[in-house]
């Protein structure tokens, strides 16, 4: 079961529209612990995880919210392949839906893959051609840059691919990332700064964000991997921003990387906020929440949030 600040964490909803779509609609009602507290059961957080992915689609929650289980999954799937991944969908599925993907959908990644275990950096920008004819631009990174760098990673460590191919998947697809960049003109709202800090280097999370950011009407500045909290306190405070986004990769709880979280959160003025992403512990996930950081749950949630 889960409390109410950890499901507007993983879904992106604040405590007080979950508390209104709960008096209003069926298809939210919580339970309630013995404390009298509201929890949510996993099957109500994915529910509600795929509705909020809906909503930042463009459908209405009177049209989503008492639809069963069934015919959530289809309007999920008509959308496209890259909205139907992520936290929650796999369980929420279970039972309802064989697959999400259809042999001609899985042919880009598995071309990327192949490509990477033969250093083949001319088929991966083929495949990525082909993933960007099916997921569009905006959903290229969700829908098939971070899934191929999961499956690359994952051959490694089961010893069918080495570090070279990982690094070259790093390498190759954050070039093909940049390509979406339009460096050209700027966004009509604010600065936008991208970094990762000192030591969980994050380089293709920091270019796609940049991505999104731009597609949010907004002008993201690249600062790079391995940027000391220091330098990005500076550049704000020197009028350079007016949000920060860092993200970074980390396996397991990382005490000193919350510490250098909390330095940036607590080294800026409050009406400057701090986003945050990337591969992360969900323990970790909830201390910096906790401490006032905003979580990114993927592209789409970073474009909403900005807009």
């Amino acid at each position: 079961m889960f409390p109410i600040s950890v499901v507007s964490q993983k879904t992106g909803l604040t405590p007080d529209v979950l508390r209104a779509w709960e008096r209003r609609y069926h298809g939210v009602r919580t339970q309630r612990d013995d404390g009298g507290r509201r929890v949510y059961s996993r099957e109500l957080l994915d529910r509600l995880i795929v509705i909020a992915r809906l909503l930042r689609a463009g459908y209405r929650i009177g049209d989503v919210v008492e639809l069963d289980s069934q015919e959530l999954v289809e309007r999920l799937e008509e959308l496209a392949p890259s909205q139907a991944q992520g936290s929650g969908y796999a369980s929420f599925t279970a039972g309802t839906a064989s697959s999400t993907r259809s042999g001609t959908e899985k042919e880009p990644m598995e071309a990327a893959v192949q490509a990477v275990l033969k250093l083949d950096a001319g088929a991966l920008r083929e495949a990525a051609q082909m993933a960007l004819t099916s997921h569009g631009r905006l959903e290229l990174a969700d829908g098939f840059v971070f899934p191929v760098i999961r499956q690359v990673r994952a051959l490694q460590l089961s010893r069918q691919a080495r570090s070279v191919h990982l690094s070259f998947a790093h390498s190759n697809l954050r070039i093909i990332a940049g390509m979406f960049l339009v460096l050209s003109s700027e966004g009509t709202g604010n600065t936008i700064l991208v970094a990762t800090p000192v030591g969980y280097g994050s380089d293709l999370g920091c270019v796609a964000s940049a991505v999104h950011i731009h597609a949010a009407g907004h002008t993201p500045v690249l600062l790079g991997a391995e940027v000391p909290v220091e330098d990005i306190v500076s550049i704000v405070q020197d009028g350079g921003g007016a949000g920060v986004l860092i993200t970074f990769v980390c396996e397991k709880y990382d005490s000193a990387l919350y510490a250098e979280c909390l330095r940036l959160r607590e080294a800026l003025p409050l009406e400057i906020p701090v986003y945050f992403g990337g591969r992360i512990p969900e323990t970790l996930v909830r201390d910096l929440v906790d401490q006032g950081l905003i979580q990114l749950q993927d592209m789409a949630h970073l474009r909403s949030a900005l807009s």
